[in-house]
């Protein structure tokens, strides 16, 4: 019994003496009032109560206290380690405020440096005329790692972008992309249904590697079947194939239904009766969200995916370090109403004429070549939408401050780049 009462006492004791080491390691992590550091392995630490120890952090491992004695695992005494906080700014530990920037124009080879703000400031103009147009580019995916296809995956993707730098980044962002900044508040992009871009890594040796290729690939082919669906729905339900038609559709006719490879011929065909195709989507869409639904949300998918790595100069992780947001358009519609639109003749002579090179070169897709410009769209998710009313200030180099004011008046607040 005496025994028994000899080992509760030291293992209360024992209790005691971890929960107050506990509770002085707490203390001392919270005085230090900065992110966990460690000494580097293998040093010690000898401090004097009032002397500042010469060593440099980046983690704090705290010793496993043991049982069988006072000590900590290594010997090394609590006491011993102090966390020490630099006699830093307290402004300087301070997050910088981020923003969403869109730079623009991109200067060209060989361009100077007055005819790229030129073109800049003819840019804000017509933006401030007309809206903001979503330039299209297409977006090529490299599938034979894959074994699909030697012919790369074309995506269409109609947006704006907008990286999340700080003001003091600016300078650097610039020289790249434009001598014009457009800043946003994050919240107020948001809500104009701004998204960050889904970071898709190009495939390196291991099949692993490929995954994502294969997803966009996957949801490019989806997006193929749910359009075939919607189409068989809109030729086999009486109320759309009116509207489709312009006329009356008989209920009895009968689809021919063709299978057509690359190279136009037909492979396969098929007669089906119009009542049934009807039946079959019925059954297919019940309880599902619409195929047309779908195709809109698959189109926001390849519209927000963008490479990790930057081809174009070989760098890797190039992209994903820009921190993009996008705005887009495209086969979506908010409350069955496009957030884009086509642009009209008028508006389509007005931007060609800033950059007859860029906006006249096609692009192919789907085995077609379209010219860019007729595939431009205007951003306007509601009606009155205005870019201006979302837009905090505009940085800008300062001999060019009065024809930006000249441009936007007082709506936005016109600053030099830091």
């Amino acid at each position: 019994m005496v025994l028994w009462l000899t080992v509760l006492r030291l293992l209360s004791k024992q209790t005691r003496h971890y929960a107050e080491l506990n509770q002085s390691i707490r203390r001392r992590l919270e005085k230090s009032r900065f992110r966990p550091l460690t000494r580097q392995p293998g040093k010690r630490i000898k401090t004097k109560s009032n002397t500042v120890p010469v060593v440099q952090f980046k983690k704090i491992y705290l010793p496993r206290w043991t049982p069988a004695s006072d000590s900590y695992r290594g010997g090394e005494d609590i006491n011993a380690i102090r966390l020490i906080w630099p006699q830093t700014s307290v402004s300087k530990l301070k997050m910088q405020q981020r923003q969403l920037i869109h730079s623009f124009c991109r200067p060209k080879t060989g361009e100077s440096a007055q005819v790229t703000m030129e073109r800049a400031i003819a840019i804000l103009a017509l933006i401030r005329k007309i809206g903001l147009v979503l330039a299209p580019e297409v977006i090529e995916w490299d599938l034979s790692p894959l074994g699909l296809s030697k012919m790369p995956l074309r995506t269409l993707q109609r947006r704006m972008c907008f990286t999340e730098i700080a003001p003091a980044e600016l300078s650097e962002h610039s020289n790249l992309f434009g001598p014009l900044a457009l800043s946003f508040n994050t919240v107020k992009l948001r809500e104009a249904g701004a998204m960050p871009v889904i970071y898709v890594p190009q495939g390196l040796s291991s099949p692993l590697s490929q995954l994502a290729i294969f997803c966009v690939n996957g949801a490019q082919h989806t997006k193929a079947v749910l359009g075939q669906l919607q189409q068989l729905k809109e030729v086999s339900d009486p109320q759309l194939a009116e509207i489709k038609f312009g006329h009356p559709v008989d209920p009895n006719c009968v689809l021919n239904l063709r299978n057509i490879d690359p190279e136009g011929d037909v492979v396969a065909s098929y007669s089906v009766p119009v009542v049934h195709a009807q039946q079959l989507l019925q059954h297919i869409g019940f309880n599902n969200i619409p195929f047309d639904h779908s195709i809109g949300i698959l189109e926001v998918f390849l519209n927000m995916f963008c490479p990790t790595d930057n081809s174009y100069n070989g760098e890797f992780l190039g992209y994903y370090r820009q921190r993009e947001w996008r705005i887009i358009a495209g086969d979506v519609r908010l409350n069955g109403r496009a957030m884009g639109r086509e642009l009209t003749s008028a508006e389509k002579k007005e931007v060609i004429a800033i950059d007859p090179f860029f906006w006249s070169r096609p692009l192919f897709i789907n085995g077609n070549k379209i010219c860019r410009l007729d595939l431009a769209l205007l951003y306007e998710p509601i009606i009155g939408w205005n870019v201006f009313d979302h837009m905090e200030s505009i940085y800008a180099p300062e001999n060019v401050h009065i024809q930006i004011r000249g441009i936007v008046e007082s709506q936005v607040p016109v600053c030099a780049i830091p």
